[in-house]
Formats: structure tokens, sequence, C-alpha cells
């Protein structure tokens, strides 16, 4: 498989629009293609970007395959139904307005390439400086008595915290992963094992990589203590709801209503 071919394949059996690094990660955990590069997400993203419907760049192909939709997501062309561009009637005179729809376009690729650059930020943070990021991202979500444990006598727990549930309070911990690898079922295995006999009723993982099939799965398993998982984009886009380390300058759009 070249790899737009791989890409689509993903696409195309997920259904749904998906992230970049989605598509990375699936075709990893199926083995459709071998990467070669240093920084293979970016082969990946560029890849969607230089063939997405609405981005042109000077590196940019003609032939579109794929069409950026709302979150910062893709999808192929394919699944993709054109609208006409938005009108205004101005009275005989009807005005065309793409540029709105441009506009839509870069937000939503802006969005996606921030929150890019916020998990390579995440990454450069040694372990105990994410250890600290996560207790204070979790604090600042809602999460009460946020603490990290020292290091070296976890056992396998970066944290613990109370999480206000209705009228009652659950315990919480929660483990930290700077990683570029994804996370496998192991290692939610092994942090569940970490919270045996400890009264813990919820774990939270955080990782900035992914999680693989096989980690989702275990981590919802029945009758066992459940795992929030929470992997890089998702961190990022807990720190946009909060405003969390996050600056936001609002944008807005005109419509005539006359």
């Amino acid at each position: 498989m070249t790899i737009k071919e791989a890409i689509l394949k993903v696409m195309r059996d997920k259904g749904e629009p998906i992230s970049t690094s989605d598509a990375y990660q699936l075709i990893i955990d199926n083995k459709l293609y071998e990467f070669g590069a240093k920084e293979p997400k970016s082969v990946v993203r560029n890849e969607i970007r230089r063939q997405c419907l609405g981005i042109d760049w000077k590196s940019s192909r003609s032939g579109k395959v794929f069409k950026l939709c709302e979150g910062g997501l893709y999808e192929p062309i394919e699944n993709f139904q054109q609208i006409d561009p938005v009108n205004i009637s101005v009275g005989e005179e009807v005005l065309e307005e793409p540029i709105r729809d441009q506009i839509r376009s870069l937000s939503l690729e802006h969005k996606e390439q921030f929150i890019e650059e916020v998990v390579e930020s995440l990454n450069s943070l040694t372990p105990e400086e994410f250890e600290k990021f996560s207790r204070d991202l979790l604090a600042a979500y809602g999460l009460q008595k946020v603490e990290v444990t020292n290091r070296g006598s976890d056992g396998g727990i970066d944290g613990f915290a109370k999480l206000p549930a209705g009228i009652t309070t659950l315990n919480v911990s929660f483990q930290c992963k700077r990683w570029q690898a994804n996370v496998g079922s192991p290692e939610i295995d092994r942090f569940r094992g970490a919270m045996d006999g400890k009264n813990i009723h919820q774990g939270i993982f955080l990782t900035t990589s992914y999680y693989s099939s096989s980690a989702k799965e275990v981590a919802q398993r029945e009758h066992a203590q459940p795992v929030i998982l929470l992997d890089g984009r998702q961190i990022v886009m807990l720190m946009i709801e909060k405003g969390f380390k996050v600056q936001a300058t609002p944008f807005y759009e005109y419509r005539l209503e006359l």
C-alpha cells in the first residue's frame, strides 16, 4: 500500500471523520504501512493536508482526496456532499461569500495544528513535570485534593485525588505516561493491579501518545475498576475547555439579518 491508500483504508473502515493522529495509529495497529521517517505522524498529517479540499499550500496536489470536517477531523472526499457557498441577497443582486467557508476551514486547521503543537510541548516535559502538569489539569477539571506521589515509591500510581459525585466522593488514582509509542493493555493491567487493596474507585490514565484497541477494551472490563483513558488530543481538548494554560481569542462571524 502507498501511504495515501493506507490512510483511505483506515478512514473508510472507521466510517466517520478522524484526526490525523488517529489515522496514523490505525495504520500502525493494522500494519498497513511501514514508516521510515523519524516523525511518522507528520508524514500522515502532511499527506492528508496536501490533498485536502480547501487547504492550498505550495506543495498541495491538484487532485483532492480528503475533506476537513468539524473539530479538525478528516474524511475521504467521497463521503462529503458538496454544498454551494453561502449566498446573501441584496435587492436583485446575489453576492457569493466563499470567504466565510475559507475562514471556517482555516479555523479548524488552526485548531488541529494547535493541538499537535501542544502535544509536542507536553512531550518535551520531564516525567516529573508531566506528573505535576497532570495534577494541575485534574484540579482544573474539578478533582479535589490532587496529590502526586513520591517518585520511586508510587508502586505504579503517580497520584491520588477525590472526585465529587453527587452526595458522595470517589477515591481516584492517576497514572501519567509521557510517551511517543502507544499505550497497550499491559500498562492498563499493571495500573489496575497497583490500585488493588487501596480503596480506589476509579483510575485515570493520561498519556501524550495513544491507546491501542486492546488497551481501550481492558480499561472498561466488566467487574473491574473503571479506568478513564486520556490521550494527547483529549488532554489538549480538556485544556481548551477549562482554559487551562490556554488563552483563546474570540472570533466574530457577521451575518446580515435585514
